[in-house]
């Protein structure tokens, strides 16, 4: 009987002091749960209608309330900037890999990523794929150097980032200045391959410099995953190919022409007379011929030369005055 008062009593001053502290964990467990769902409802709704909305009002981005909310995106995460981060990155993932982004030249992809990285501005992967994909599919430097230059600030000793801005002014904008400026600051960076030092000097004092261009793409190649991208540069690089063989066989000429007092008939004469020991290959399965009307040596794949060289924008254009001896 006195067992059982004790056990009576020990019950409840256990109650009275451990009840109410369970009500509230199980009231703050059920609060936590609402909150989670409704962070996962929200996150799902802004990436939908982001697209969605888009699609069916046809609307610009820059009219677009979720997509310019920007920074102050932050304040709506509600505590799951992971979730909310994750949320929008996927939103970015689907809308590069469907129709819609190439109809409307990808002008959504810097808002998404703005956004993400706002949120997350540790996001490096984030950064890079913004940076690839508003440059080479989308053609819009100006976005791409703004958030690789936005993933520089906030992640500084991350060398890829300033490589990627260098590799825009070298590709697209033909500023070898600008680019060995870029190329230099990643070189000083942890984790840098070796051979980019050397090749941020190249660039300083050889911008006319073929096999410069060629190592340049090779060390983008080498640096990225993206298929189209690979593809892209893989491409070029015959291209580049193709420049420096011509530039070499025209001198090839001009010292056959100095040397018979003649032009030469074809490129055949230049091995019969040992001035070169063998015609390079052609990279896209072509070959070179002497062009005796334009006086210039050509490719049958690419009778238009590249411009390798000079600055504000000529970078790979076509040539409209061809090379003569």
């Amino acid at each position: 009987m006195c067992i059982r008062r004790g056990t009576l009593q020990y019950e409840e001053w256990a109650w009275r002091w451990s009840g109410p502290f369970f009500f509230k964990f199980m009231m703050m467990r059920k609060l936590l749960i609402v909150i989670i769902f409704c962070a996962i409802a929200f996150g799902i709704y802004l990436s939908r209608v982001t697209s969605e909305s888009l699609r069916s009002e046809k609307r610009s981005v820059a009219e677009h309330p979720y997509l310019t909310l920007g920074k102050h995106m932050k304040h709506f995460t509600l505590g799951f900037d992971t979730l909310v981060v994750d949320l929008f990155w996927l939103q970015a993932i689907q809308y590069v890999g469907g129709k819609e982004s190439e109809a409307e030249g990808y002008a959504s992809l810097y808002p998404l990523l703005d956004i993400v990285t706002d949120i997350d501005n540790k996001f490096l992967e984030a950064y890079e794929f913004g940076g690839i994909i508003l440059s080479f599919y989308a053609k819009k430097l100006d976005e791409g150097n703004t958030i690789l230059e936005k993933g520089i600030k906030f992640n500084p000793e991350y060398w890829r980032l300033p490589f990627w801005v260098g590799f825009n002014y070298f590709y697209y904008m033909g500023d070898f200045i600008k680019a060995a400026e870029y190329i230099k600051r990643a070189s000083l960076l942890p984790g840098h391959p070796v051979y980019l030092p050397g090749l941020a000097s190249r660039l300083y004092i050889e911008a006319n410099n073929p096999d410069g261009a060629i190592e340049f793409l090779q060390s983008a190649y080498e640096n990225t995953s993206d298929k189209r991208a690979r593809e892209q540069i893989a491409n070029r690089i015959k291209e580049v190919t193709i420049e420096r063989d011509i530039l070499q066989l025209v001198a090839l000429v001009r010292k056959y022409k100095d040397r018979y007092k003649r032009m030469p008939d074809s490129l055949a004469d230049l091995l019969k007379k040992n001035v070169i020991k063998s015609i390079p290959e052609e990279p896209f399965g072509g070959y070179y011929y002497l062009d005796p009307k334009e006086h210039t040596v050509k490719s049958n794949t690419h009778p238009k030369r590249l411009r390798i060289y000079g600055h504000t924008g000529v970078l790979f254009k076509n040539q409209t005055e061809e090379k003569r001896w």
